[in-house]
């Protein structure tokens, strides 16, 4: 199983760009995307939130999107799963409208069938399909609501090993921020006492510590994404082992520069 996560396709950055950049950029984010999807072996891809970069994304990176995914299938492979979990920039509870996030996923579910899992607020902490190992938890409408389906992971502790969340973990700044959810150090503390993996999405930093696992983002879209460390990794597991693995040394593959001003 490959977990990938805050792709953030269609970033569009305001302050210090230029057309050119932005264009760039947005290639910059779509050429790694797909190389990333094309390179892997895994039979299960799972997005672990934040695909796009907002509710609604233009056309063209739906498409390009869409595209990059629906070939992924036509590999010449017997049991191929997608696991599309939303986070926090894929859904918005205020709005009134199909977001690009559900878009995407209605139109690979109909391509696809029940290849295609989609994991969103209505259904909460959910099994992985085609993984008894990996449970999910998206992002859900307020902190109280997410709370809710974390005391629900916890009762179902010992029926998978890996829990997905997209969520800060032991952050204060987040506690009281629907928009971007919290994990406490005490509710990480039960999951993994109960025998719960944490793996998180949302944090842009790869980092681990006892029990949980944090990939990062695997395509820097900002100057914050590079800072305070040298290379972006995916995530894999096999069987109950997890594995971080190198996608992108920043200052090699010359995504970031320093220049002294």
């Amino acid at each position: 199983m490959l977990i990938i996560s805050d792709l953030h396709v269609g970033a569009s950055r305001k302050a210090g760009t230029t057309p050119a950049s932005q264009a760039a950029l947005t290639e910059h984010i779509h050429q790694n995307f797909e190389a990333l999807i094309n390179a892997t072996d895994e039979d299960h891809i799972v997005i672990n939130g934040d695909l796009f970069d907002g509710f609604e994304v233009p056309g063209t990176d739906l498409i390009r999107t869409f595209n990059v995914l629906d070939r992924w299938f036509m590999k010449s492979r017997q049991a191929q799963h997608l696991t599309l979990v939303a986070g926090n920039h894929d859904w918005n509870p205020r709005a009134d409208k199909v977001s690009s996030f559900h878009l995407l996923a209605h139109f690979l579910k109909v391509r696809r069938g029940m290849a295609v899992d989609v994991i969103d607020h209505t259904r909460g902490l959910s099994r992985v399909s085609g993984d008894d190992r990996v449970w999910a938890i998206p992002h859900m409408p307020n902190q109280d609501l997410f709370d809710i389906e974390l005391h629900r992971a916890l009762d179902a502790a010992g029926e998978g090993d890996f829990l997905l969340l997209h969520a800060n973990y032991d952050n204060n700044f987040a506690v009281e921020a629907d928009h971007s959810l919290n994990v406490s150090k005490e509710a990480a503390d039960l999951l993994i006492s109960a025998g719960w993996t944490l793996i998180l999405g949302h944090e842009h930093q790869y980092r681990v510590a006892p029990g949980i696992v944090i990939p990062g983002n695997q395509v820097p879209t900002s100057v914050a994404d590079c800072l305070g460390c040298r290379s972006k990794h995916y995530l894999t597991l096999s069987g109950k082992e997890t594995q971080l693995r190198e996608w992108l040394n920043l200052e090699e593959d010359k995504v970031f520069t320093r220049l002294d001003w």
